[in-house]
């Protein structure tokens, strides 16, 4: 596809949605010649609600591919702190178990991990979103066929025989527009591209008529701590028997 701006078309593809997920398909889809235009409602640079702490092995394969994995490899926990896994009776009591991770310093040359031995080029990568989502929303607007609208909702969808024309919503001016992407020749797809990065309790997930596998599919992450007083106990019989070191 041409980076060229086509007479009637905005751009090839709208991507709703500039989290992770959206700012790798756009700089995926920028990277293949497609103008790509990404929709979202937060200010840019603005932090997020966060949902992330790992990049899995084959996420960072993308962000190599894309150029990006080197800077996001040396950004989170400092280069020589241990990404260890470990389950305790308590902030400062005693081990239960762990899982030893290397730190980001060694991960290409430690194998001593759980995933040490995967045969990766890129290993994964303890990292929040705080810091991983800035990377790749300046890396994403560097690409020459990215543009950003930021404070921009997506408020309605239509597509006809042409293309798709959506209507976005300036959440500051409350000025209204309308985006047309034009249609795909990638693959055999040969239909309008919607591409949507949203989260599924989303307003767009709604416009497309999106709905989830299960209705507690959309609900919020919990995390749950129980306190189990007979736990230190059963600790401390171990420990005599030997299967765990007595607190």
């Amino acid at each position: 596809m041409s980076t060229t701006p086509s007479e009637g078309f905005d751009c090839d593809v709208l991507v709703v949605g500039a989290g992770p997920v959206g700012l790798t398909l756009a700089m995926d889809l920028a990277a293949r010649g497609a103008r790509v235009h990404v929709a979202e409602v937060r200010r840019y640079a603005e932090p997020p609600n966060v949902k992330c702490n790992h990049v899995s092995a084959r996420s960072m394969e993308v962000f190599r591919r894309l150029g990006v994995a080197h800077k996001l490899r040396n950004a989170g926990l400092p280069e020589d702190f241990p990404n260890d896994v470990v389950f305790r009776t308590s902030v400062t009591g005693q081990d239960i178990t762990r899982i030893p991770i290397p730190c980001r310093r060694d991960r290409y040359t430690d194998t001593a991990g759980p995933d040490g031995w995967w045969p990766t080029p890129e290993p994964p990568h303890r990292i929040n979103q705080l810091y991983l989502e800035p990377i790749l929303l300046h890396h994403a607007a560097a690409q020459p066929g990215v543009t950003l609208h930021n404070r921009t909702q997506i408020t309605d969808v239509a597509q006809d025989a042409d293309g798709v024309t959506a209507t976005a919503l300036d959440l500051d001016t409350q000025a209204r527009r309308t985006l047309r992407a034009k249609p795909s020749s990638v693959g055999l797809a040969l239909r309008p591209v919607r591409s949507h990065c949203s989260r599924l309790t989303s307003n767009t997930r709604r416009l497309f008529s999106m709905s989830s596998i299960s209705p507690a599919a959309g609900r919020l992450p919990r995390s749950v701590t129980t306190r189990v007083g007979w736990l230190p106990s059963v600790l401390r019989i171990l420990g005599r028997l030997g299967n765990s070191p007595a607190p």
